[in-house]
């Protein structure tokens, strides 16, 4: 089973998945990550995954800001146009307390014609999520943060 973060500036949503990509379970906080006591990200992603570790997860990941310098760890961003193999591979470990590592999924940047930089943290993955999905698609991602995003 994995244990799935979109873990942003104002909350924390978490999901519990088995190997089909089911969900077993969710939870939600109002700890986005500058709202996180201490900076103690462990405590929180502790409080959080304990029971499901516990219950036979053997692996955690995370996408949002999380990953961003005031997160819990910074993984650089991915350059658009990017696609699933090159998230994977910027993805970032942070061991945890609770014996198992925590993968940080990198956000997405681009650099416009003006030279000015758009990035996201989390959509992309929500975007992923969308991939079966044939042909060209343009996407709206309200939030905090909100963006539109064309997938090709």
């Amino acid at each position: 089973m994995l244990v799935a973060l979109d873990w942003g500036t104002s909350s924390l949503r978490a999901w519990l998945l088995d190997a089909d990509g089911a969900i077993r379970d969710e939870a939600a906080a109002p700890l986005g990550i500058l709202k996180v006591p201490g900076g103690d990200f462990d405590a929180v992603f502790r409080q959080v995954a304990e029971t499901w570790i516990a219950a036979g997860a053997t692996a955690a990941i995370a996408s949002g800001m999380i990953g961003s310098r005031q997160g819990w760890a910074e993984a650089p961003y991915a350059n658009c146009p990017a696609d699933a193999a090159a998230l994977v591979a910027g993805l970032i470990e942070v061991p945890t307390s609770l014996g198992i590592s925590l993968r940080i999924v990198p956000g997405v940047s681009r650099i416009d014609a003006d030279g000015i930089p758009d990035v996201m943290r989390g959509e992309e993955v929500q975007i992923l999520g969308d991939a079966p999905a044939a042909g060209r698609r343009l996407y709206v991602l309200p939030g905090t943060h909100s963006k539109w995003a064309l997938a090709e």
